[in-house]
Formats: C-alpha cells, sequence, structure tokens
C-alpha cells in the first residue's frame, strides 16, 4: 500500500520522564528499527505542550503533532476512538493504523500494509485465553459480546487497531455513535475495549494481528528480541500502568525499554551531538 499513516494519542505527565519517554521510544524506534517511512500523527492531549519538544524539526520526516483539548487520563482510551474522526478524514486512500504510545518496535512494520490491502474489515488482535468485561454496556448487547469472547478466545486489545481509511473511519464512527447514543459510558475508563469487541463484523474483519503490538505478558525475551511463540514480534507492547501497579514502568527490567536495550540509537535521535 503506497499510503500508509500511523498514529498514536499521548498525555505528557509533569514529572513523570519514565512515562514521558515512551513517546521518544515510539518514535524512534519506528523510525529505526521499524523502518518506517510513512506519514505519522501525534495527536496531543496536553493541548498542544508536546509540540514544543519538535518545534521545526525534520529529523523525524513526516510527522505532525496535532494537539486536542485536554481531558482526564483515564477517558484517553475512550475519547481517541472519537476524536481522531474529523482528522483521519483528511487521508483517503491511505491505510491507517493505530498504536498505543507504550508500545516500541523492534522489526520492520510495512508488512502490515501489505495485509491491510487484503482486508475490506478492521485489522484486529485478539489476546488469547484472556476477558474484557462488559464494563457496563447495554444490556441488549451483553450476551454477543460475551458469546464473541467464547468464539475468539480471548478478547479484542484496544490498544491496536489497523485497516483502509474508510472502513477504519466507519468502525470508529459506529463507537462514537454507541458513546453519543449512551449506551456506553465514554467516561468510564476502558470501554473502548468492550466496544471493539462487540463491533466485530466476522464477514469482513480480521482477527490475527497481534504481532504488530503485542503485549509483554504475551511475550519472551532470548537472544535480544522479544518474541511470541516463534515469532519476532514487530510492535512491542508495554501496558504502561502508572505508578500506583505492581508493573509500572519504573519497575519493569532495562530489556523491557527500547531506551535501554537500544540505548546508542535512542540517545543518538534524541540527544543529538
Amino acid at each position: 500500500m503506497k499510503n500508509k499513516l500511523i498514529y498514536t494519542t499521548f498525555l505528557p505527565r509533569k514529572g513523570y520522564d519514565e512515562y514521558n519517554d515512551l513517546i521518544w521510544e515510539w518514535l524512534i524506534s519506528l523510525r529505526t528499527l521499524g523502518k518506517y517511512d510513512g506519514k505519522i500523527i501525534v495527536f496531543d492531549y496536553s493541548g498542544g505542550s508536546f509540540s514544543d519538544q519538535f518545534k521545526t524539526t525534520t529529523k523525524f520526516g513526516d510527522l505532525s503533532i496535532v494537539p486536542l483539548d485536554p481531558i482526564p487520563p483515564h477517558e484517553i482510551s475512550n475519547r481517541r476512538n472519537v476524536d481522531v474522526i474529523p482528522f483521519l478524514k483528511d487521508y483517503p486512500n491511505y491505510g491507517v493504523a493505530h498504536f498505543d504510545a507504550d508500545v516500541w518496535f523492534q522489526d520492520d512494520v510495512n508488512p502490515m500494509f501489505y495485509e491491510i490491502e487484503k482486508i475490506e474489515g478492521a485489522y484486529l488482535g485478539v489476546e488469547p485465553r484472556r476477558c474484557c468485561n462488559f464494563r457496563n454496556g447495554p444490556p441488549e448487547l451483553e450476551k454477543l459480546h460475551y458469546a464473541i469472547h467464547e468464539k475468539i478466545g480471548g478478547f479484542v486489545f484496544g490498544g491496536w487497531n489497523a485497516g483502509k481509511q474508510k472502513p477504519f473511519i466507519e468502525r470508529l464512527t459506529s463507537i462514537k455513535k454507541l458513546y453519543d447514543d449512551k449506551k456506553w459510558n465514554i467516561h468510564e475508563h476502558g470501554t473502548d475495549q468492550s466496544l471493539f469487541q462487540t463491533l466485530i463484523d466476522f464477514s469482513k474483519d480480521r482477527l490475527d494481528g497481534g504481532k504488530w503490538a503485542a503485549s509483554h505478558y504475551l511475550c519472551e525475551f532470548k537472544e535480544g528480541k522479544w518474541y511470541m511463540g516463534e515469532d519476532v514480534v514487530p510492535g512491542f507492547h508495554l501496558v504502561a500502568f502508572n505508578r500506583s501497579r505492581e508493573d509500572c514502568v519504573e519497575k519493569m527490567e532495562e530489556h523491557y525499554r527500547f531506551k535501554y536495550l537500544h540505548r546508542k540509537i535512542y540517545e543518538s535521535w534524541k540527544n543529538p551531538q
């Protein structure tokens, strides 16, 4: 696919450098080990402060920083599926992929776009043997939600999704409608997971994309890389919870972080001499 767009959303946290570095790891690894040279957008939920760090640099290639109105951090995973729609409409005939900002890349992501070209619906990933709560959704959809869980043997991961621009926006628009109709509460953390799962279209969607952003608890570190089963994962998802969690970013061993595992690459891009 010739026209490619990858985007993320981010809210810097004051005095929390271990967290704020995630976006640099995302960007630097995407342009280096990820071998990606297409369009990148970072939607900045700080209202614009993040863009100040880039000023007029062209080092990251075709990169746009789009300021969005600040919202509570726990709402971002829901609101990002609604707030980006007007901006993505400017990219017809693109392959589009969203990655969480706590993903970093260790291998070529471009083959993902070859797969997108073949798919008429959404390109999604399933976390096997894991469950996603219904999260106070509409009673008339609860049975469907859990039937889908049984059918796919896990839950649809909300931190990565992809597709051609038109069906990609159509899926986000379906999510927006359920929020607008008050079927799900956009202010309740994590309802995006329930919506992505309930809206699966088995006639058009593909659910085998988990390797593009594989969560760390599904992976094994060996030979200097992260694997899921026998395969190197192109995108490695840290699931970066806040400081109160046992698996917060401060407590992870160094090989979990791009900035430590690939220190020379990271420092040469972030702090060039």
